[in-house]
């Protein structure tokens, strides 16, 4: 998905550096390269809950896996949720989200994962659900949040920015 890439790669570290000079203006100029330091670590909410069908499960690990190869952050940090979180895993680079099992099928309550962000404050936070709950009040974790939202088009946060994303 062309607009979780940009959200994504908009928030990856980007500084210039005379380590590596601009080629295309050497020997005449002695200019700055940009370098990238990449994402390091990503956080990534998963809904498990009983309303999330198997269809759009299977479309969550695949843009997770997506992600993964596009920006190859350090770490990936995947959560999975329904009225709780059920599980925070870290993936390396090398680990895969295919190699994940997941737990849920309860209701769906987005209170704790927004308060791990909120603890934790990861560089950005994705959310892939339905988008099938309520905001508590003062939900707003105080990162960069991205919703990625299948099949509910009625879906409207009080913070962060929305994809709509038919599966």
């Amino acid at each position: 998905n062309v607009l979780l890439q940009k959200f994504l790669f908009d928030r990856v570290k980007r500084d210039f550096s005379y380590r590596k000079l601009n080629r295309r203006f050497f020997p005449d100029f002695l200019l700055p390269s940009q370098q990238s330091d990449g994402l390091e670590t990503l956080a990534v909410g998963v809904d498990t809950s009983g309303s999330v069908e198997q269809e759009q499960f299977n479309a969550f690990i695949s843009e997770m896996t997506y992600i993964k190869q596009i920006l190859q952050p350090e770490q990936m940090q995947v959560l999975d949720f329904d009225t709780k979180i059920k599980q925070v895993r870290t993936l390396g680079p090398a680990e895969t989200p295919q190699t994940l099992t997941f737990q849920g099928r309860g209701g769906t309550r987005i209170g704790p994962l927004l308060t791990w962000a909120k603890e934790t404050q990861p560089k950005v936070l994705v959310v892939f659900t339905d988008g099938e709950f309520g905001f508590p009040p003062e939900s707003d974790p105080g990162c960069p949040v991205m919703w990625v939202i299948h099949t509910n088009s009625r879906f409207n946060p009080p913070f962060g920015e929305v994809i709509f994303y038919p599966v």
